[in-house]
């Protein structure tokens, strides 16, 4: 017997399976998990280094070039890119979505110690090393403006604004 008959014949049968389905989408629409950034690992690990006084072209020549070197022997490198700007270098090295993110972090760390006597002694701080999180990232960024003087507008942020966003149920979520 085909749908369309069995429809015709037995309407009340064919209410109570379209009720029944009804109410257990709505208890499974209620009871879906919903996430804005789902728990992946994404195979990316950051090298941050502040040398503070030099230009972009010094920290290529003197920091990125030395740790992008080092860092190219890794095995498993999908791509390496590198950031320089006055003071700063970031170097970004892509792995295969295949490698353990834990142990190539491991593995940066130790050729970034590696790269340690190429680099600048004066160095203020020693190269940060760490895995990329997606769920570090803020959902929402506000800002504001305002005819106050920038001391001003800062305290009121401060003072005023942020903790009323600190109150909100959820927000450090």
């Amino acid at each position: 017997m085909n749908i369309a008959r069995l429809s015709i014949k037995r309407p009340i049968f064919i209410t109570c399976i379209v009720i029944l389905m009804m109410v257990m989408g709505v208890i499974g629409f209620n009871r879906l998990g919903v996430d804005l950034f789902p728990p992946i690992d994404f195979p990316v690990v950051v090298v941050y280094t502040v040398y503070s006084g030099t230009s972009p072209e010094e920290i290529e020549r003197l920091v990125t070039k030395p740790i992008e070197e080092q860092v190219s022997t890794i095995a498993g490198i999908k791509r390496i890119s590198s950031r320089n700007m006055d003071g700063v270098s970031i170097v970004i090295v892509e792995f295969d979505f295949d490698m353990d993110i834990k142990y190539a972090e491991q593995k940066m760390r130790e050729k970034v110690d590696a790269a340690r006597n190429r680099l600048p002694e004066d160095l203020e701080f020693e190269p940060v090393v760490q895995q990329f999180d997606f769920t570090d990232q803020p959902v929402l960024t506000l800002a504001f403006v305002s005819e106050l003087p920038p001391a001003e507008m800062y305290d009121v942020a401060k003072e005023q604004i942020k903790p009323l966003f600190e109150h909100v149920m959820g927000v450090g979520r």
